[in-house]
């Protein structure tokens, strides 16, 4: 049976939160990814939070059997905000 991504990964930005998960700050907001059909992009503001991102992430792949197809992983500096983006 195949379960829908949304249904796998709709609790993703609360385990960050429960963590401790940085992300970053836009003005009122704090965000942590943005999820697609087929990857997610991840949100921090220095490499070392980026780190703790990626292994949050993975242990909840862990957690809920997920799987990890193909990573491409591009890290951009930009006006003290990482991006990466891995697919899942």
């Amino acid at each position: 049976m195949l379960i829908p991504i949304s249904v796998c990964v709709n609790d993703i930005e609360e385990t960050f939160i429960q963590i401790g998960v940085n992300g970053i700050d836009l003005n009122t907001l704090k965000m942590f990814s943005i999820l697609y059909v087929d990857g997610i992009v991840l949100f921090a503001d220095n490499a070392d939070h980026l780190q703790h991102t990626i292994y949050v992430l993975y242990e909840y792949c862990q957690k809920w059997k997920l799987t990890v197809i193909n990573i491409k992983q591009q890290s951009i500096l930009e006006k003290e905000v990482v991006y990466t983006i891995i697919l899942v």
